[in-house]
């Protein structure tokens, strides 16, 4: 009877978890990334496990002492997390966990990349080792890929020296018309047509992006929401709340009339992109933002 009651409880307690935990968007992805690359970068990947049929997780040591890292390319809660406990072991092996198991200990995490909101990561990793069965073989250079975006997000293990995937958490076609079976040329998803934030380099480009949903729409929290990739409702509120509460002297993003000017906080200054003369760009990112609601 106890063992029944503690199952009911875990299982409440993980659908509390997954109903009240924030989505991870872009602004979310953000934050567990720039936590996530001081921490992890430069460990030496130790044991690597699956994580229920679409996820890893992974055991790195570090300089800091032992480190974890889940990536998870959940349909409901995509997501990656540093510092999760190791998961139970499953009975099936995912085939993305196994590829894993074999290539991964034992290398170094070179690289975590991410440019600016997008939602797609890659991990580099690079071993002076051959991979678990690899009688002959050399050392070798790999990806992680997570793509936690979209109604099928995925993990994508790619061989960097040849560029084809070795496994992925989902096979078949992705967006953009994409093969993603093991042993095809791995490509990235398509650009979006809607411009990145952090990546505009001035505030004309800001501007040149913003004009065309100003005019349309004529309201600057939903402008912004539709001019830009990564912008959640509630981030774009505030940004434009402020922006209105802002001194008639601050640097306006397109127009006065749109109440859109400039605002960049002193304790997240370090999230706003800057022109060449040092100026700061239109916004950042509201301390109590980066969890959407």
């Amino acid at each position: 009877m106890s063992t029944i009651a503690a199952w009911a409880v875990t299982m409440l307690g993980l659908r509390i978890w997954l109903e009240y935990s924030p989505p991870m968007d872009a602004l979310t992805l953000l934050a567990a990334v720039e936590d996530a690359r001081p921490a992890l970068v430069e460990g030496i990947v130790r044991e690597a496990f699956s994580a229920g049929m679409d996820g890893l997780w992974l055991e790195l040591v570090t300089a800091r002492g032992v480190e974890s890292l889940l990536v998870a390319a959940d349909e409901v809660f995509p997501r990656i997390a540093r510092g999760v406990p190791r998961p139970p072991r499953t009975r099936t092996l995912a085939p993305l966990a196994g590829v894993a198991r074999r290539i991964l200990p034992g290398s170094r995490l070179e690289a975590l990349v991410h440019r600016g909101l997008e939602r797609v990561l890659r991990f580099e990793f690079v071993s002076p080792f051959p991979a678990q069965g690899d009688t002959g073989g050399a050392g070798g250079r790999w990806h992680l890929v997570a793509e936690l975006f979209g109604s099928r997000p995925n993990l994508i293990l790619v061989d960097a020296s040849t560029g084809r995937i070795l496994e992925a958490a989902r096979h078949g076609p992705s967006g953009g018309g994409r093969s993603l079976e093991p042993g095809q040329a791995y490509a990235p998803p398509p650009d979006t047509l809607r411009p990145d934030p952090l990546l505009c380099r001035s505030v004309e480009m800001l501007q040149a992006a913003l004009a065309p949903g100003l005019a349309a729409v004529g309201e600057a929290a939903t402008a912004l929401r539709l001019a830009f990739v990564g912008l959640t409702d509630r981030w774009a509120r505030e940004v434009a709340g402020l922006g209105s509460r802002s001194d008639p002297g601050s640097r306006t993003c397109c127009s006065t009339r749109t109440g859109v000017r400039s605002a960049s906080p002193p304790s997240v200054s370090g999230i706003c992109p800057r022109t060449a003369s040092s100026r700061r760009a239109p916004w950042a990112t509201p301390r109590n933002t980066w969890q959407a609601t």
